[in-house]
């Protein structure tokens, strides 16, 4: 990975000006995310965080923001950290994992 970029407030206005919703939604692995309607996923602006963007992938939702958190899935699932990435419009990584 290259340098380290930090967030800035003015990324975050640009985060802010490029949503598409008024509301987003936090998407995460656990069993109980499978259960949000795919329509709502498809009208709101999408965190996916760590690996839980395969399921949003598999289902044609592409997240708004991919957020990598534990530094276990970048190291066992490397190849799906990079398409994840590409497949999200924006990606953030945690800096205790980069």
């Amino acid at each position: 990975m290259g340098s380290v970029n930090f967030i800035t407030h003015a990324d975050v206005l640009q985060l802010i000006a490029k949503r598409t919703a008024e509301d987003c939604i936090i998407f995460l692995s656990g069993p109980t995310s499978r259960k949000t309607p795919l329509s709502l996923l498809r009208m709101k602006d999408v965190i996916a965080v760590n690996g839980s963007v395969q399921y949003l992938l598999n289902n044609n939702v592409k997240p708004f923001l991919y957020l990598l958190t534990d530094i276990r899935f970048l190291h066992r699932r490397r190849e799906d950290f990079y398409n994840f990435s590409r497949n999200s419009q924006f990606t953030i990584v945690n800096l205790d994992v980069y």
